[in-house]
């Protein structure tokens, strides 16, 4: 079906206007909000990228680029499309369909195109979705997609077709034409999806499917059109949800999380079971991203209250130690609230049972693994293996909260005592990191939030040999984020202030005198402590490493004056 009418340019079909003088073609497909979906290459025809479950949720206008399929050619090509020129033909077909607000979709070089538009031609977008995009091309870029490559190849050498894919790649830089570009988008394509080969008569036909022009990737006069976005990423004002497939070899995690950190607020999803078209790989978690992000920024859900639900972790997967009280019990329901699945572990199992009841009752989703962590390596690897498998697969979100205070002072404190305690408080964060993390690599993604305290710092005359505990976590929170940090995993600590339990009154607290002359003047609540870790875990803490965050009145931060005039 074809329609040139311009009273109805988002009647379902294929669409053709005139463009600058030049002709622009676009596909319509689906019902509800927006969305204009911008293929890569650049070169690849727009096929390859639509979506029929996405077009259940959204009105996606496929774009046929300039330069390719049957949209009109520059008078410079191939040369001359440049993603000025690209932003400039998005937006005459967002003028042309009329209506206030799109959200815009752009795929690998697509998605440069997005990023430009957003930075350049903001005002009529409603949100974009950067799909296996980067911040940058040129050595920098190259040098990275080698390197995945090289792993590719490693992790498929026993596969009779890599080194056709391998010899594809290498005759990339001398395409000059049609038929030269299309042979090479074919040949790359098994490196394209994470396992190819695994199910390869499900994918040669989308392989044989796909339609390409050569298209220079020079301006007008023959120079380089490269990319480097970092400087004004951060300025972009518009929602951004940024997709990446884990196992992508040209635009892969290190430059989704890139954008992530760069664009302020943007949302991060990676798609674990994908390469370079997890559209098609995981065509079901690709829908529900793109859907949630276009239907709002925030999802709700009902709680036991009647109030909202937030979505700052939806989708997650969370174990937190020592969760059946306190702190760690105001940590799962917080995290449940906004829509992680929560393991709950401690030594109670009735206590345990008692906050995965509150949690399901308010509409969450939690389950209890009993666990006494004692510091043995076979402890911490056996709860990571229970939750592992509990949680289908992975953890995202690991919080480090269980801990013991012992009475006593140093001269007091017998050897099997100062064992215990650091057994329970340290060797047990130590060795559960260590079981949980090597999943959060393979997958690219991952938190760690480890619980220190205010006495690691602000010295008391008891409590010598928990303090030296809760340093050594601090400690491990900053060499844990340099350890990690490069492969994807964010470390940080909360060092709560002197806090109450949640039946205590946090004014007539006895402990209340250790505050006194602080700027709050009274001792906390662990809800406090627990919206600290939600921020932590969430994308709104992106750029946040190794930090050790004082939620403690001021306890630690400002000088204690009491009675001060």
């Amino acid at each position: 079906m074809s329609t040139q009418s311009p009273a109805e340019p988002l009647a379902p079909g294929v669409h053709a206007f005139d463009s600058d003088g030049v002709t622009q073609r676009y596909h319509v497909y689906g019902s509800g909000p927006v969305c204009l979906a911008h293929p890569g290459g650049p070169g690849i025809g727009w096929e390859y990228l639509r979506t029929p479950e996405l077009e259940k949720h959204l009105t996606m206008v496929y774009v046929e680029a300039l330069g390719t399929g049957e949209s009109g050619r520059l008078p410079t090509h191939p040369n001359g499309y440049t993603r000025e020129r690209y932003s400039i033909a998005l937006q005459r077909i967002i003028d042309h369909l009329g209506v206030p607000k799109v959200y815009l979709l752009g795929h690998s070089h697509g998605a440069f195109v997005a990023a430009y538009h957003a930075i350049h031609r903001p005002a009529g977008l409603a949100g974009i979705i950067l799909y296996e995009g980067a911040p940058v091309t040129g050595p920098e870029h190259g040098a990275e997609a080698a390197r995945r490559l090289q792993e590719f190849a490693a992790a498929h050498a026993d596969r009779p077709g890599l080194n056709d894919v391998l010899a594809t790649f290498a005759a990339m830089q001398d395409i000059s034409t049609d038929e030269q570009t299309l042979a090479v988008a074919r040949g790359v394509l098994p490196s394209y999806i994470a396992d190819y080969w695994g199910d390869e008569r499900r994918w040669a036909p989308v392989r044989d499917a796909l339609r390409a022009s050569y298209i220079s990737g020079l301006d007008a006069i023959g120079s380089p059109d490269l990319v480097d976005d970092r400087a004004d990423l951060p300025k972009v004002t518009v929602p951004a949800l940024v997709i990446v497939g884990l196992f992508d070899v040209i635009c892969g995690p290190r430059w989704g999380r890139e954008l992530h950190e760069l664009i302020p607020g943007s949302r991060l999803v990676v798609l674990e079971h994908s390469g370079h078209l997890g559209h098609l790989e995981e065509p079901e978690r690709f829908t529900d991203a793109v859907r949630d992000f276009a239907r709002s920024p925030r999802s709700t859900s009902p709680t036991n209250k009647g109030e909202p639900m937030s979505s700052r972790l939806h989708g997650k997967t969370a174990l937190i130690t020592g969760s059946t009280s306190n702190i760690g019990r105001a940590t799962a329901l917080a995290f449940a609230a906004e829509g992680a699945h929560v393991i709950v572990s401690g030594r109670d199992r009735s206590r345990g049972d008692a906050v995965v009841a509150h949690i399901r009752g308010a509409g969450g989703q939690a389950d209890f693994i009993a666990a006494d962590l004692d510091g043995s390596l076979a402890a911490s690897r056996a709860l990571a293996a229970a939750a592992t498998e509990q949680l289908g697969g992975h953890i995202d979100i690991l919080v480090n909260n269980a801990g013991i205070f012992p009475p006593g002072s140093t001269l007091t404190t017998d050897e099997e005592t100062f064992d215990r305690v650091y057994a329970v408080n340290v060797k047990a964060a130590f060795f559960l990191t260590q079981a949980v993390v090597p999943g959060m690599i393979s997958r690219g993604d991952g938190v760690v939030i480890n619980l220190g305290s205010w006495v690691a710092r602000l010295s008391l005359p008891v409590g010598a040999l928990y303090a030296s505990t809760k340093g050594a976590i601090e400690t491990l929170t900053r060499a844990w984020s340099s350890e990690f940090g490069s492969q994807g995993i964010r470390v940080n600590a909360i060092s709560p202030g002197v806090i109450v339990t949640p039946e205590q009154d946090t004014g007539t607290d006895p402990l209340g005198v250790l505050m006194h002359g602080t700027p709050a003047g009274r001792t906390g609540h662990p809800d406090a402590i627990a919206a600290a870790a939600v921020y932590l875990a969430s994308d709104d803490a992106a750029f946040v490493h190794g930090t050790v965050i004082d939620v403690d009145g001021g306890r630690t931060g400002v000088a204690v004056v009491k009675d001060a005039v």
